[in-house]
């Protein structure tokens, strides 16, 4: 017997599609201004918009580029750092018990769903390391 027939009340939702949707959807706007702040000079450059989906992207984008599935475009392709991964995915799962109750219902989605995606690129990444 399945969780779902023996518990009717059990409802399992997977919120990896939304934080894509969210962040894709961010996207564009970041895509724009990363693209006029690099005609300015260093001092001209607007201060980037500061808030928690900021913050929460920020630290996503830190913890894929450690596990080697984001590429530098100075660099190339950088070998996956597993302890800097795995520092920054603690540092988001830090950020959601001490804002538990703080948080809107969109960021609290947000920030439960990277942390659930880049867990399990985590642990995909670090299988494709030991195979090869």
């Amino acid at each position: 017997m399945s969780n779902e027939e023996s518990n009717p009340s059990l409802k399992v939702t997977d919120y990896r599609t939304v934080a894509q949707q969210e962040a894709a959807a961010a996207a564009p706007s970041h895509a724009a201004a990363a693209e006029e702040s690099e005609n300015l000079s260093a001092s001209q450059r607007p201060t980037p918009t500061l808030d928690f989906v900021t913050l929460i992207l920020s630290l996503r984008e830190g913890a894929l580029v450690a596990l080697g599935l984001v590429s530098n475009e100075e660099l190339g392709d950088l070998p996956a750092d597993f302890a800097a991964a795995k520092y920054q995915i603690e540092m988001l799962a830090l950020l959601e018990t001490k804002t538990q109750g703080n948080l809107t219902a969109d960021e609290t989605k947000l920030l439960s769903t990277v942390i659930y995606e880049l867990r399990v690129a985590f642990v995909e990444a670090k299988k494709l390391a030991t195979r090869t």
